[in-house]
Formats: C-alpha cells, structure tokens, sequence
C-alpha cells in the first residue's frame, strides 16, 4: 500500500512501531465500493477485515426472505468485520457501502499470524473486540429496554457524533433512509414518520428532506434516558 505512515491513525494498529507497520503493510490492499455495494453478505465465509479510510459503511443482518435490516453505522477509521477472525467460520451479520467508500482490506489469517508475534497488535485487537461487544450490547438494550421516542432519540445523538472528531454536529444530513433508519431502531416506517413528526411538533428537531437539525440536544439526551450507543 501506499503511504504505510498513515496505518497508526487507525486503533487497530496503535502504538505498533515501525518494524511492525512494515510487516504489515505489504499484507493491506485497498479497495473502492460504490455507494450500495456489498463488501459482504451474511453467510459468506470470513476472508478479510476491513478498516474504513473514507464513507460510510452499514452492517446489517437479512431474514430468510433477504430483506435487510441495519444493526449499526461505522465511519473512517472503524473496523469491520474484525470479530470473524477465526478459520472456517460464516458472516453472520453483512456489510455495505451507505456512500462510496474506500477501505484498507487484510485477510484475517495474514491478520491473526501477525498478531500471534506482535503482543501489541493482539492486544489492540482484543480492545476493538471489547467495542464491538459493548455497542452490540447497548443496541440490544435499547431494542429491549427502551420504547421507541426513546430508541430514536438516542440514534439522533449517536448520528450527530458520527465521525467528528471534535465533538457533535447540531445540523447534519442523515446518512440512511428512513427505511433504514426504521429497520435500525427496530419500528416501522409510520411508526417512525410519527415520531419524528412529533419531535418536529415539539420543536426539539428540524427535518427537511434528509437535512436534520437538532433544536433541543437536552430534551433528546432527557428522552433517551442515558442510553449511549457510541
């Protein structure tokens, strides 16, 4: 890959020092996906991780009948597909591109050879799993524990967080439709629509086409009753 310098940006490779930067930079290639292209689908076997250099890219999980619901979001610097690290196992879960991306791909048995002689790499490793499992566990709380002003408000303020890394956005474009979004929070899209319509009435947010702005950050924070998903 190119500019191997750019590798310790990202948490997976954290404080690895040069030698090991230049062990495993000739396993990284990078590749492009257009917007709504599958990097991979539930059942595929688990060949590669991917890291996000650019985009955005859902994970979601398919019923029998192949209708898609997303289960979470991920920007730059975000690693995807990390928890399959092991031989001879199946995606549960698939990944696509919201927008075109571009991600840094490595296969997991280069991945898990190199860690096996790098205590760092295996130790950041086991910390990117630690994140994935917490935010899997906080996204099944919320379907669980929370009704539904409450699941969406707590979506609003994770997608106003998502990417920056200087803090929250008040006015922003969501990322997915509102078919997404109601696969995400785990409703329907007219339940959906008259929750947010009832959040405009009550002037805590602005929609305008896919432009959101946030008008009452303390009442959304007050109706998701603490719940963090980032």
């Amino acid at each position: 890959m190119g500019n191997i310098s750019r590798l310790q940006d990202y948490p997976l490779f954290k404080d690895l020092n040069d030698t090991e930067i230049n062990h495993l930079a000739p396993f990284i290639t990078k590749r492009c996906f257009e917007k709504g292209a599958h990097l991979y689908n539930p059942g595929n076997p688990c060949l590669n991780i991917y890291l996000i250099e650019s985009g955005l890219v859902r994970l979601f999980i398919a019923n029998p009948q192949g209708k898609e619901f997303m289960i979470d979001l991920l920007s730059p610097a975000s690693v995807v597909g990390l928890p399959m690290m092991h031989e001879n196992q199946f995606r549960m879960a698939g990944a696509a591109a919201i927008q075109p991306a571009v991600v840094l791909s490595i296969s997991q048995k280069d991945l898990a050879q190199l860690a096996q002689r790098s205590p760092r790499l295996m130790r950041n490793i086991n910390l990117t799993l630690d994140v994935y499992l917490r935010k899997l566990m906080r996204h099944t709380a919320m379907l669980s524990m929370y009704g539904l002003p409450g699941r969406l408000a707590g979506i609003l303020i994770y997608l106003s967080r998502l990417g920056q890394e200087d803090g929250e956005r008040d006015e922003f474009e969501l990322p997915v439709s509102q078919g997404e979004l109601a696969g995400w929070i785990g409703a329907s899209r007219g339940h959906l629509n008259r929750a947010l319509a009832r959040f405009q009435r009550l002037n805590i947010i602005r929609l305008e086409g896919q432009k959101l702005t946030l008008l009452n950050r303390d009442e959304l924070k007050h109706i998701s009753a603490g719940l963090h998903l980032d």
